[in-house]
């Protein structure tokens, strides 16, 4: 058996060892330790490497590591070019490329593109894996290969999921991984873990984490900030089989969100519980490489106003519930057509199904008597088709031409105001007649086409330079969200900005046509890794 133990302190700047603790970065407290062992002398490579031990390294935008400061995915690309984030609740930012945010962004978790169910987008994509089981993190801004872009105009985040770890022939694998933190303001602390147990051919891990903290404190007086608190838990089984090439995995999962209050928007999360199975398969053919993907998951979202905004008892705050449903697959094919040609071709769909209720309130005469329909059984569904050539004309110069097609199906049924008499909601009262009268089945036919060029003038300088047509339909919440009283629109905010919003059944999709060429430069002895980037970006919105 062996195993290491390793304590890290991260202050502003970066992670020092707890033996070279500089004073003065006393304002957050954290500990962080792991400890890894195994009882098998040899692991394959499904692992990270032979040099590496036990250790399942985390690869972010080309940087290796084992430590994790956030209990937030999304703040594992931080620094990343063009990318930052607009923080919401404590493990629920939203990303940001370039100045575009939340469905401009292509998210993919594991393959799988996650749509946010909740008005306010209190639930993104990232919020529904844990950083401790992601293997590779990367922000791909403005011009985005057609492969991983589809109806998106910012840009690509995409997220891995560790492959499951196999032995070598004849071996057992035993391996496993506990991670730990505290953090002194707020009261912040967290655990997560992972065990496999594994042959050559089968693997089986568990991966389990939590995750704390109570409303915050600021530098300055001291002042509690509200609404900051948080809770979550995170479960996972992955099954994996592998013979030569091929590899098989399927993971059940499921998260519950008890709490987790949201500053800058009048609700909070109350209860957030996703169930999920994702499954994968890899092929290598001598003729292809084939990736095929199929997800299914259900979330059941609950927000009100929490203790420290008026609490969220049946008679106090503003109960709004939502229930969803996505399932789809993700196919690519990519076919070598000499050693320095190849054909990517992909094929994939996704199906979002959304119910989004507002209960009444009891004693309430603004909410109630009856339930404010929101979404009513609405659903957008997106079968996608591309096809990407690569081409790799000399040791240091390469090309990349791709064309997609979206077909992006939309439709809902009808909603209901709170009630259907009362001067009070006459707003609400008009407009849901009139959405209930309109026709509201959309179909939208988008295509993107992406042209890319990439020199490696050195080995440590490389010019990259091209265009890019993106194309994105709207969401179920801009194309369909129908209240026109003061309240209903402000419990529609998904920017977070505290205003509130209203749909469009007339919006059409929005076109970005990005032109840009990046320089990076990068120390061959793996230091830091400066970029110099200019881009002209001609951008159409929903209109």
């Amino acid at each position: 058996m062996i195993g290491n133990f390793d304590m890290m302190l991260p202050c502003s700047g970066g992670s020092l060892p707890l033996a070279r603790l500089v004073l003065g970065c006393t304002s957050v407290l954290a500990l962080l330790f792991s400890f890894d062992a195994h009882a098998a002398s040899d692991i394959s490579a499904a692992s990270p490497g032979d040099d590496d031990g036990p250790v399942e390294y985390l690869k972010v935008e080309g940087i290796r590591r084992t430590a994790i400061h956030s209990p937030d995915t999304a703040s594992l690309l931080k620094g990343a070019l063009g990318y930052s984030m607009y923080s919401a609740g404590g493990i629920s930012a939203l990303p940001v490329l370039n100045g575009m945010a939340d469905d401009r962004v292509a998210t993919i978790v594991d393959g799988v593109r996650i749509a946010s169910a909740c008005p306010n987008h209190m639930n993104p994509a990232m919020s529904y894996i844990d950083p401790d089981s992601v293997s590779t993190a990367e922000a791909v801004a403005g011009i985005t290969s057609v492969s991983i872009g589809g109806d998106s105009t910012g840009g690509t985040v995409k997220v891995e999921r560790r492959d499951p770890l196999f032995a070598k022939s004849g071996k057992i694998l035993v391996t496993g991984h506990v991670r730990g933190d505290y953090r002194s303001n707020g009261g912040g602390s967290g655990a997560s873990g992972t065990v496999t147990v594994a042959n050559d051919i089968f693997s089986l891990r568990y991966t389990g984490s939590y995750s704390h903290a109570s409303n915050y404190h600021t530098g300055g007086n001291g002042r509690q900030v509200r609404s900051t608190s948080y809770l979550s838990f995170n479960h996972a089984v992955t099954a994996g089989l592998k013979k030569d090439n091929h590899l098989l995995a399927l993971t059940f999962g499921q998260q519950d969100i008890p709490y987790e209050g949201f500053p800058n928007q009048y609700m909070d999360m109350t209860n957030n519980r996703s169930t999920f199975v994702n499954g994968k398969y890899r092929g290598e053919f001598s003729w292809a490489t084939l990736d095929v993907r199929g997800f299914w998951q259900r979330v059941d979202h609950v927000m009100n106003m929490m203790n420290d905004k008026g609490g969220h008892s049946a008679s106090t705050g503003m109960p709004m519930n939502t229930d969803a449903r996505t399932a789809g697959y993700a196919i690519d094919l990519t076919i070598p057509l000499s050693t320095r040609h190849s054909i990517k071709v992909g094929s994939s769909f996704d199906h979002n199904g959304l119910n989004d209720w507002w209960p009444p309130l009891t004693g309430s005469m603004m909410m109630g008597p009856g339930t404010f329909h929101n979404i009513n059984n609405g659903h957008r569904d997106r079968l996608g088709h591309y096809i990407e050539w690569n081409a790799q004309w000399t040791r240091r110069f390469s090309t990349q031409l791709g064309l997609r097609n979206d077909l992006v199906m939309m439709n809902t049924g009808k909603v209901a105001p709170y009630s259907w008499s009362g001067m009070m909601q006459m707003a609400d009262i008009m407009a849901a007649r009139r959405f209930n009268a309109a026709s509201r089945g959309r179909t939208d036919t988008n295509f993107d086409v992406t042209a890319t060029a990439r020199w490696h003038v050195l080995d440590s300088l490389m010019i990259e330079g091209g265009y890019a047509r993106k194309t994105r339909s709207p969401n179920l919440y801009e194309r369909y969200a129908w209240g026109r009283g003061t309240m209903a629109m402000r419990m529609i905010g998904w920017f977070g900005d505290g205003n509130g919003y209203v749909g469009n059944l007339n919006l059409h999709p929005e076109i970005a046509n990005t032109a840009s060429m990046t320089v990076t430069w990068h120390d061959q002895r793996g230091g830091v890794e400066p970029e110099a980037s200019a881009v002209l970006h001609l951008y159409g919105g929903l209109y």
